[in-house]
């Protein structure tokens, strides 16, 4: 009797074009804000995590807008 095949991966939910149009609009937002505005864009709702692997896809890093005074 042969090994039943693996399942596969799930399909992905997040479309990377759309977080990075999102992430160019709003530089300075935080995962749950680009969560929050992804939402109002495409109707679907992401964990904070999600984002945060589809910014790490994108090669988007955790550097914040320095202002000096």
């Amino acid at each position: 009797m042969a090994p039943r095949p693996h399942g596969g991966e799930q399909p992905q939910r997040v479309d990377d074009e759309v977080v990075r149009v999102v992430v160019e609009s709003e530089r300075d937002a935080t995962r749950e804000d680009l969560a929050a505005a992804y939402a109002r864009r495409t109707g679907v709702m992401l964990g904070v995590a999600t984002v945060g692997r589809s910014l790490v896809r994108l090669g988007f890093t955790r550097n914040q807008t320095v202002v000096s005074a």
